[in-house]
């Protein structure tokens, strides 16, 4: 799975890229930050983004 940054501005942009858990029910455990990054990783997390360019990130599932 992939995901595409796209930058149509002038400007450079610094990105910072991180797993975060979007459920928030009352009563749902959620994972820890640890637990989320042990099954999935990016091959690209921070850097810039220049200006008038594009970046594709790839998304790993690597279950235990």
């Amino acid at each position: 799975m992939s995901v595409t940054l796209k930058n149509t501005s002038n400007c450079a942009f610094f990105v910072d890229l991180h797993f975060r858990n979007n459920r928030f029910e009352e009563g749902y455990n959620s994972p820890s930050d640890s637990q989320i990054s042990s099954v999935f990783n990016l091959d690209f997390k921070e850097g810039t983004l220049p200006g008038n360019s594009e970046l594709t990130v790839g998304i790993f599932f690597n279950p235990n």
